[in-house]
């Protein structure tokens, strides 16, 4: 008989089960014993009821927690699964996933930490790449890991520069992306980027650029990973299309998607520790993607982790990533429209005193306000993108991707500081 149930599992605590439905959806239920212990949310889409889910909003979670596009149908068809059948991907994907949540077939789970050391293999494989054809990680490693997103990338465990694989259900702290094959030295780009947001006061994680197989590859601490006496703990969380229940599919604004009016109700209507402080920190960074020309900033881009200290749910804005400029890639991606709105616009050159006033109403500000923001967020990108500029030439100086975007973020900067000027 064909398996038509898997097991969730919160860190080690089992919290529900997944029921095959039609199409490879599927329906998410709380176990008992979860709904009478901490009985905490996976999900603010998902609230805690001992009635199940529907199978919209269950798939609707649950998708988004694995790859998109050529990644995702290359996986399925290794595993000789539709790629459209959601439960199936992820029985043989799940078991290592963003935030606390693993997927088992068994309700019994393995607890033994299993990993592969992968080093060498990782070196060949990136020493012999074709660059212009695209990697599959995941594929070429047999990971049974799962990873959001178009972009190749995989989540390892790295320790004293040596990378290992999850094999089982056991938790990694990095997450790796090589060279992308049509958006050129990416890993300087993100790197370059999240180090700018970090010395301007953003609250991103530690990055870093390793070599391996020769090749420069983009390597970053998990957010929703930490050392708890020498055992490394998930954390879990949600991006905001997991928590507003949009797919995948329309993750970005002019596709049905979350806007910053979606995300701020997100913040002020459910019990965040210090919301006022996000809902700052959310319209700086939307204001920093600007001016670095961050047009991907979607709602699969920002996060929130829970909290479950004391046995009672809470939450908080996750740190930034995934920042990267399109400034470099005119060539490969020629339109310019933003993820998200501001006011109605979607179009930087677009943007007028009017549609600012909008975004200052939706973060709750006046124009006063949002003005001061804007000059001190452009004015530390301008303080600050010199010094990040050549202390990223003297670590990695065969790459000029940190120079086109330091030049165009400085001119943003002074259209920003100017449009603050007439609020």
């Amino acid at each position: 008989m064909p398996q038509t149930e898997l097991h969730v599992f919160w860190d080690t605590d089992h919290v529900g089960a997944l029921a095959a439905r039609s199409n490879g959806r599927v329906r998410f239920t709380y176990s008992r014993e979860w709904l009478a212990g901490p009985a905490l949310p996976v999900s603010i889409s998902l609230p805690c009821q001992v009635e199940a889910h529907d199978a919209d909003a269950s798939t609707n979670f649950f998708e988004n927690f694995i790859p998109e596009g050529s990644i995702k149908t290359e996986l399925a068809k290794s595993r000789h699964i539709a790629s459209s059948d959601i439960f199936s991907f992820l029985r043989e994907f799940g078991k290592d996933m963003a935030g606390a949540l693993s997927i088992q077939e068994h309700a019994l789970q393995d607890a033994t930490l299993v990993y592969e050391d992968i080093t060498e293999r990782l070196e060949d494989i990136l020493s012999k790449r074709d660059t212009s054809i695209p990697l599959n990680l995941f594929l070429l490693l047999d990971a049974n890991l799962s990873l959001a997103g178009g972009q190749d990338k995989l989540p390892v465990l790295y320790q004293n520069g040596r990378f290992f694989l999850s094999r089982g259900c056991a938790p990694t702290s990095h997450i790796i992306k090589p060279m992308h094959t049509f958006l050129r030295d990416l890993p300087h780009n993100e790197h370059f980027c999240m180090t700018l947001a970090k010395h301007i006061g953003l609250r991103v994680q530690d990055a870093d650029i390793v070599t391996v197989g020769g090749e420069p590859v983009y390597i970053i601490q998990r957010f929703d990973r930490t050392d708890l006496n020498g055992r490394l703990v998930r954390l879990h969380q949600e991006d905001f299309c997991q928590a507003l229940s949009v797919p995948a599919i329309r993750k970005y604004q002019a596709q049905g998607g979350p806007g910053w009016p979606e995300m701020v109700t997100v913040i002020t209507e459910n019990p965040f520790i210090r919301y006022s402080r996000d809902i700052a920190a959310l319209a700086d960074v939307a204001l920093f993607n600007l001016i670095i020309g961050n047009t991907d900033a979607h709602g699969k881009n920002f996060s929130l982790l829970h909290h479950r200290e004391g046995g009672t749910g809470h939450f908080s804005l996750a740190p930034f990533y995934d920042i990267c400029s399109v400034h470099p890639y005119r060539e490969v991606i020629k339109h310019s429209r933003m993820a998200m709105r501001i006011g109605n616009k979607l179009r930087f050159d677009e943007l007028d005193v009017v549609h600012w006033r909008d975004f200052a109403g939706v973060f709750r500000l006046s124009g006063e306000e949002l003005a001061k923001r804007m000059d001190a967020i452009a004015g530390a990108v301008e303080s600050n993108v010199q010094s990040v500029l050549e202390t990223h030439k003297a670590l990695y100086a065969n790459s000029n991707i940190p120079r086109i975007i330091a030049d165009a973020a400085l001119r943003h900067a002074a259209e920003i500081k100017a449009m603050a000027g007439r609020l």
